[in-house]
Parts: structure tokens; C-alpha cells; sequence
């Protein structure tokens, strides 16, 4: 079962700015998270697992436990946590629920915002390789993706059934860089969670933080509010 690792406060001051565009601009390529990165779907996740564990459990999930606990943790790994179950067949039931209430909102409402999917154009129409790096199943990623035609903007997706560990072990970024063929210092990932970024410096990356919350100023050296266009200007 993922744990939340601990990573130390950085020796700096968060960097912002025009720091992110030379990144970007020196990088061979970009990898990036899915849900909370990509994505601005953590509220949701947290709302549909939260559903699932009082009505299939019995257990609450108030919202602070979920972004405390489960922040950047597979679906398996929480509803394993929160049912004290290893019946696997058990577990994979709701799994398979939260990925239709999960598809189900997203289809109602996009959850990649116009900005972060500008993001993805310019950087592909530039010429830079993108792997979305992600502990999600494809069974909600790559829909997602091809709800809004971004798809065919990215190289590669590594997802949850692509490696036999997930994050925060290194393997599904150590797998992009590989079908890439990019070495990771000349690669940056993007990332929001405490997992994610053990994941990603764990192969190597260095790692650009996505997002407004508190823990971003406890673990990145280098971080933005979100995904957008603006960021590859100086």
C-alpha cells in the first residue's frame, strides 16, 4: 500500500517566473501528473470517494483526511485502506464504481481547463515531447484526454496499468523517460502531491510544483499556481 512519504523543506525560496520558461525551454521534454496537475479534479475525487466509502462502507471521509492521507494515492490503495479489505474482487468493485462517477462528472464538466490545455498545445506545437506520468487508471485518463482532443497532442500516457508499482515508486516516470528516449535531467516533471514528487525525483526529474496549497512551499524548490500558456514566456 503507497504511503505518503516525507520530503524535506527545500534549502531555497520557492522560484517563480521567468525560471519556469527557461525550464521549459531547456527541457527535451515534459512530464506531467494527471489529476491535480493536468486535471483540476482533486476536489472531485475526493467528493466521489468520500460517496463511495459512507455508502458502501460505512466510513466517512471528511475532506482534510482526504488531502492529509490520500492526496496522489492510487483508487485502490484508498479504498483497500478505508475497507480493510485485500479481497481484491472486493476492492476492484469499487474501483470500477469511482471510475464511472468519475467519467460520468467529467463528461458533464471538463476538468482541464482552457488554460492548462493551451498549455499542452503550445508546448507540442513547439516541438517538445509530453508524457502524461499518472497513478490513474487509462480507464479515466484517456477519455478525459480525448473528450477534449488533447490526446493526440501527447507522446505517451503512463498509467496505473503500465507498471507494477505505483507512485511514489519511480517506475512510471523511469518508463516515460525510457519510451522517450530522454535522459531525466534533460526532462522536468510536473507535479501536486507529496507522492508525485518522490515519484519523479526518485527517476531523477527535476520537479516544478502545481498548485496554491501550503505543501507546495514545504517541498518545491520551483512551483506554479497552474498550468497556462504564460509560462513559456519569459
Amino acid at each position: 500500500m503507497s504511503q505518503i512519504p516525507t520530503l524535506q523543506r527545500p534549502h531555497r525560496a520557492v522560484a517563480r517566473g521567468p525560471r519556469i520558461a527557461q525550464l521549459i525551454r531547456d527541457a527535451d521534454a515534459l512530464l506531467i501528473d494527471f489529476n491535480g496537475t493536468l486535471s483540476d479534479d482533486e476536489e472531485l475525487i475526493g467528493q466521489l470517494v468520500s460517496e463511495i466509502a459512507i455508502e458502501r462502507l460505512g466510513v466517512r471521509l471528511d475532506r482534510e483526511r482526504y488531502f492529509d492521507r490520500f492526496l496522489g494515492r492510487t483508487e485502490e490503495s484508498m479504498f483497500q485502506e478505508l475497507s480493510g479489505d485485500a479481497d481484491p474482487r472486493r476492492v476492484g468493485e469499487l474501483v470500477e464504481l469511482f471510475n464511472r462517477r468519475y467519467l460520468d462528472a467529467v463528461y458533464r464538466e471538463r476538468r482541464i481547463s482552457g488554460e492548462a490545455e493551451a498549455f499542452v498545445r503550445a508546448v507540442h506545437a513547439g516541438g517538445t515531447p509530453i508524457a502524461v506520468v499518472t497513478a490513474a487508471s487509462k480507464t479515466v485518463a484517456v477519455p478525459a484526454l480525448s473528450q477534449i482532443e488533447l490526446l493526440d497532442q501527447i507522446d505517451v500516457v503512463v498509467a496505473l496499468e503500465d507498471v507494477e508499482r505505483a507512485k511514489p515508486d519511480p517506475a512510471c516516470y523511469v518508463q516515460a523517460l525510457e519510451v522517450l528516449g530522454v535522459e531525466p535531467e534533460r526532462a522536468v516533471a510536473f507535479e501536486d502531491s507529496p507522492i508525485g514528487f518522490a515519484a519523479a525525483r526518485g527517476a531523477g526529474l527535476p520537479v516544478v510544483g502545481v498548485g496554491r496549497g501550503a505543501m507546495l512551499s514545504e517541498i518545491a524548490t520551483t512551483a506554479v499556481d497552474a498550468l497556462r500558456p504564460d509560462l513559456l514566456i519569459s
